[in-house]
């Protein structure tokens, strides 16, 4: 949290952000380096010496990012669907989707659900223009959800 309010500080969003080579996936990543190049110019360092400090930045975001995405991913794969086929009435989905396993999960689900995300990251991966576009909206999408009910927090 304190690396991106400072990145707020030591940004020039238009010089950073409007190269061409940034986009929506590695945006985070092009900041948090500014942030360390930054900083490692406030405190005198050479060039090079400041560079490295924005890479060390940089690869910190990214390992928190995926250690955040692990532990999300984990999450995601088995509570919303378990949730969905355990608090269904039977009689809404086929019976082979709130079949349990002998572990007490719906393998079934779980198996349609990593079909549609396979599906979807083939469609994002070789669909072109139109997929990217796609894949913006659903990224977008993910950010409002994720943050709409902490602005409901907030203002109760």
């Amino acid at each position: 949290i304190v690396m991106i309010v400072m990145c707020g500080f030591s940004t020039n969003w238009s010089h950073v952000l409007g190269k061409s080579n940034v986009n929506l996936a590695n945006c985070e990543y092009v900041i948090i380096n500014n942030l360390g190049v930054e900083i490692g110019k406030a405190f005198g360092m050479s060039a090079s010496g400041a560079q490295g400090i924005g890479l060390a930045f940089a690869h910190f975001a990214g390992l928190t990012d995926v250690l955040a995405g692990i532990g999300g991913a984990f999450m995601m794969i088995y509570s919303p669907i378990k949730s969905f086929v355990l608090g269904c009435d039977t009689h809404l989905l086929p019976k082979k989707l709130t079949k349990l396993n002998d572990k007490g999960m719906p393998a079934n689900a779980m198996w349609l659900q990593a079909v549609v995300v396979i599906a979807i990251i083939l469609f994002v991966a070789f669909g072109g223009d139109a997929a990217s576009t796609f894949f913006t909206v659903l990224t977008d999408m993910m950010n409002v959800s994720s943050a709409a009910p902490y602005l409901f927090l907030i203002g109760a």
